[in-house]
């Protein structure tokens, strides 16, 4: 054995005779190798077909049963249980309908696959199937009976090969070897003329697509599913039986990864082809398999899908999928371990894939442990995870109801083995793996288990808390969140700001999403119905309309690149996060949000309260349609007078449900653009459409008599106030809808600034009122609650001061100020006045440090200043890219500030040189930067290996998109280099998030308190008086 050793069998059944959880999993194994064990050949070579019948999981993906459609509980479209095939029965080619019984397709295809696939007169009935499907009249997709069965029958076959393996060496008994080598045998006959192109999925569902046995993404688990399962019988096998085994099948899937077949997410295939090596033992293979895995770069894809083209963006492009891992720590992922795809669930899927392959890499004698963003990897997902409770379900992720992004029990084990991770170990404990709670799959029974002692003698308590519990800013991946309180008490608000040009992202730059009291309460709506070709996804779910953010003119987001961070401000009573993404839109100037989390209480034993007011700014276009949804609950509105709900959607009176009327093109059967594409409203997905004008403040409320929140509007004159409902994913035919609320407001050009107040409750509402005194382009706003009343006063976009808020008790005495950004406030006994904070220009970078040098302007900053800069916001930047970092440390030295960042690197690119123009202000790189598409390279800084030469990037252009061409990068630079450039750069060099030059700025603010003695007390960073 290469991938298991003895030693690991040997501790398997140790684990078995001595733990109950250990014996269960073993039993299942057991259980499935039953049911194929003393099968005859025959019985294996029919549920094992070879490559001339299609395989597909669906059977059809739209229209559900040819009978009873996809409106009835039982055949909704894309229900796999929704049918079922008897694999181990006498008529394995026969699919059963839940919901009617009815059985298809109508003809005999075994008799037809017996005929060679030839005697058409076979194919009788009203529903016959060649394999390729039965196409109704007039219908724009087949029905995929046949091919279905097929599917299962190889699902089943894989199951069945895998118990089988497991099975000897937990029992020791030859019989189920000798099985299991009959089964991996027919897999070597049929697997070099396996071709998933020709199937469903490669036809209809997404066009381009390949893959062997499976479609191109599941591949990879066929793939090392079949190779783990020889690793586990090989010894049992005679040297004919190897031979065949190892030429048939393992190597031809080790040419199915090279060639493209076989691609999964991130890591996915890259452990399928270290597993596949690594059980041929051949040398020169694995070598070549290590080199592919840890080098390979600019790969020059034959496979292209074309209809995925999006603004000359490629969402699916295999070629980044093949960089190896020395390119994709840094083009692929960023700067806080996650992967490029948006989506939390898909990029947690990066971090089991990594793991996985480190230990592969392993046992190639390649170990990758030391790598930093490797264990960064185990941090994110915690502190992703709003009190250990919720997850913000971004792009292709989760759902309105729940989704908590989890580390595999696998990963934290291997993490406590390889590091003695503290947040490793304090997971493990929190969630019982350990003794009898380690046990869950086969795997599991191979490793070594951890003692409880163990662990708690190196888990880190505060770690987790601190990560899940406290606002964070996550400026590499582009995700704010700010959160008060603490587990089911807790309320966070995020909003995510992120580069999501993938295919697993969504058209949501400046999403707002609310969680509390243990509730979604304005929730995403999470993974569509499907992530391929098809209507719903691409006309609403991913669309701009779906989302809680501003539409502009009815059209989508133009693009998806990142906006950047103007403050993120986290203080004990008021935090606050500001972030503009005036690119969004090609017609827009500005469009920024800025969200404050206020609480309020605390204080002698008081409940705390907290709020959230919601500012969104846009200068652009001439409609803006500002949008937010409740979660699924009793909806009602207040201050407002709806109309009766009309017919249609709000697309219109005469557009029916669903469809692309925008764009009807993408509607007609003969289309060959892709959904995607759509570029629309998505408002024939809002239906039961009601409308009001609103006099002055109004609310909207969600409750279901336990949780609820209020949304209170304060309205310009001549907004539109729209409400409608919008179905959320679910894989079945009865839809959910929920309701949302649009303002709108119109102009020409249209200038907006929308304000709302944001309470969650548990219980009843907490808040009285709320006001709008807003007047000379100031927002103004007055909120009275239960203890007080809390006048606020708010100018996101300006140098001066941001917040001010001035909070009050309810007997009306002044308790506390709080002003972030340069300003002052004087009311009666308090003055405040806040001068500045910490602003000037990097003049050198230290990536090995992870720290900068910064010259500061005027007269600098006094001591107490500068150590207080721990823990705050460093925005850094330049006219054309921003970033953010988290001070960890800062002093003086020379005259000059010294800024420390953690351990998190500044470089979030790295390219292989190629050609160097004579100037030298342009470089070509056959290294595939993929994240360089819409501008995500602009105003960086390409830096040589040596970290002594320095040059402000101008833009990063890849080769147009051409099956069987490399991508290679053109990477001009603002200040060209000289004739020496290539020289100095040598053969590699680096792109880095700042760079000299750069602005660096710290927003000053402060927190005023009456203390009981009637004393102020403040508490911020920056420069300020109090008096």
């Amino acid at each position: 054995m290469r991938i298991y050793d003895a030693s690991g069998i040997e501790l398997a059944r140790e684990n078995v005779a001595r733990h109950e959880t250990a014996r269960a999993v073993a039993d299942g194994v057991m259980r499935e190798a039953d049911r194929w064990v003393g099968r005859s050949e025959a019985f294996v070579v029919d549920r094992m077909p070879d490559g001339r019948v299609p395989r597909t999981f669906l059977v059809n993906h739209v229209t559900g049963c040819p009978v009873h459609g996809a409106d009835t509980a039982m055949c909704g479209a894309y229900g796999v249980d929704n049918w079922s095939v008897d694999v181990m029965g006498d008529e394995p080619w026969r699919v059963k309908c839940a919901a009617g019984g009815e059985i298809y397709p109508s003809n005999d295809f075994e008799a037809f696959h017996r005929s060679g696939l030839t005697d058409r007169s076979l194919l009788t009935g009203d529903f016959a199937d060649d394999g390729h499907g039965w196409l109704g009249e007039g219908a724009r997709y087949r029905h995929w009976f046949v091919a279905f069965a097929a599917d299962q029958m190889w699902k089943a076959s894989l199951s069945g090969v895998e118990a089988l393996s497991r099975a000897y060496v937990l029992s020791g008994e030859d019989r189920y070897a000798r099985q299991a080598l009959v089964m991996l045998g027919r897999a070597a006959d049929v697997y070099a003329g396996m071709d998933y192109e020709h199937s469903m999925y490669g036809t209809e569902f997404s066009p381009g697509y390949s893959g062997k046995i499976d479609y191109q993404i599941s591949e990879a688990r066929v793939v090392y599913r079949l190779a783990r399962a020889f690793d586990l019988v090989r010894d049992a096998a005679t040297a004919a039986a190897c031979k065949h085994i190892e030429s048939g099948l393992v190597r031809e899937m080790m040419r199915g990864v090279y060639e493209e077949h076989t691609r999964g997410n991130y890591g996915m295939h890259q452990v399928a082809l270290m597993a596949s090596a690594l059980v041929l033992g051949d040398a020169d293979e694995l070598a070549e398999a290590v080199e592919w895995t840890l080098n390979q770069s600019g790969e020059a894809s034959r496979l292209k899908e074309m209809r995925m083209l999006v603004d000359g963006y490629v969402f699916r492009d295999r070629a980044a999928h093949a960089e190896g891992l020395k390119w994709a720590w840094d083009n692929l992922m960023f700067r806080e371990g996650i992967g490029w795809e948006s989506s939390p669930s898909y990029c947690g899927s990066w971090v089991a894939e990594l793991y996985e392959l480190a230990a592969l890499l392993e046992r190639g004698g390649q170990p990758i442990w030391d790598e930093p963003k490797l264990r960064r990897m185990l941090v994110w997902p915690v502190e992703m995870s709003h009190f250990g409770l919720s997850t913000p379900a971004i792009g292709d992720a989760g759902s309105v109801k729940t989704f908590v992004q989890r580390i595999s029990g696998r990963v934290l084990r291997l993490a406590f083995e390889k590091y003695r991770d503290p947040l490793a170990a304090r997971q493990m404990l929190d969630r019982g793996l350990f003794g009898e709670g380690l046990f869950d799959q086969f795997d599991d029974l191979m490793r070594p288990g951890a003692d409880e002692g163990a662990l708690r003698a190196v888990a880190g308590g505060d770690d987790i808390g601190r990560l899940r519990d406290r606002s964070r800013l996550m400026g590499g991946y582009g995700l704010a969140m700010l959160r008060a309180g603490q587990g089911e008490d807790g309320v966070a608000a995020s909003v995510y700001f992120g580069r999501a040009a993938t295919e697993h992202g969504h058209f949501d730059r400046l999403n707002l999403e609310l969680f509390g009291y243990g509730r979604r309460l304005l929730p995403e709506l999470g993974y569509p119905i499907h992530a391929a070709e098809g209507s719903e996804p691409g006309v609403w779910t991913k669309n701009t309309s779906a989302h809680a953010t501003v539409m502009v003119d009815e059209r989508r987001q133009s693009n998806q690149a990142a906006g950047r961070v103007c403050a993120f401000v986290t203080g004990a009573r008021t935090q606050y996060a500001e972030i503009d993404a005036a690119g969004t839109y090609d017609q827009t100037s500005e469009y920024r949000r800025a969200v404050v989390m206020a609480t309020v209480g605390g204080a002698g034993g008081q409940a705390q309260q907290h709020y959230v007011i919601d500012l969104f700014r846009v200068t652009g276009g001439r409609r803006h349609d500002y949008s937010l949804h409740g979660f699924d609950a009793p909806f009602s509105v207040a201050g407002l007078d709806l109309s009766e709900a009309g017919r249609g959607t709000l697309a219109g009176e005469d557009v029916a449900y669903g469809s692309a009327y925008d764009d009807a093109d993408l509607d007609r059967p003969d289309c060959v653009r892709s959904y995607y594409t759509y570029a629309g409203s998505g408002y024939s997905y809002l239906r039961d459409v009601r409308r009001g004008r609103p006099g002055g403040a109004w609310s909207a409320t969600w409750d279901d008599g336990e949780t609820g929140v209020r949304v209170h509007g304060l309205p310009d004159e001549g907004d539109e106030v729209i409400v409608a409902e919008g179905a959320y994913p679910e894989k079945q035919a009865e839809r959910h809808y929920l309701k949302f609320v649009v303002q709108r407001r119109d102009g020409d050009p249209a200038s907006s600034c929308f304000a709302s107040v944001i309470e969650p409750y548990r219980g009843e509402p907490f808040i009285g009122s709320v006001t709008d005194e807003s007047a000379e382009g100031v927002r103004r706003i007055c909120v009275e609650h239960r203890l007080g009343r809390d006048t606020w006063t708010l100018n996101p976009g300006v140098d001066g001061a941001r917040v001010v808020r001035v909070a009050r008790n309810e007997s009306g005495q002044l308790v506390g100020v709080d002003v972030i950004g340069c300003g002052q406030m004087q009311e009666a006994g308090c003055a405040v006045r806040v001068t500045g904070g910490g602003t000037g220009r990097i003049t050198r970078g230290d990536d090995g440090a992870h720290e900068i040098e910064v010259a500061l302007e005027g007269e600098g900053l006094p001591d107490e200043c500068v150590k207080s800069m721990a823990g705050q916001t460093a925005i850094i930047g330049n006219p054309r890219h921003g970033t953010t970092y988290t001070v960890v440390e800062a002093r003086r030295e020379a005259g000059k500030l010294i800024v420390r960042f953690g351990d998190e690197s500044f470089r979030i690119g790295r390219l292989k040189v190629g050609s160097v123009s004579g100037d030298g202000g342009t470089i070509v790189t056959p290294t595939y930067l993929y994240l360089a598409h819409q501008g995500y390279y602009r105003g960086t800084h390409l830096v040589n290996e040596a970290g002594d030469a320095w040059h402000e990037l101008d833009d990063v252009v890849l080769s147009p998109h051409r099956p069987g061409c490399r991508r290679d990068g053109r990477v001009t630079l603002r200040d060209p280099g000289g004739g020496d450039l290539a020289r100095r750069l040598g053969t590699e060099a680096s792109i880095y998030d700042l760079g000299p030059g750069d602005r660096f700025e710290i927003v000053p603010h402060v927190q005023v308190e009456r203390g009981e003695d009637g004393e102020w007390a403040a508490e911020g960073f920056g420069q300020y008086d109090v008096g």
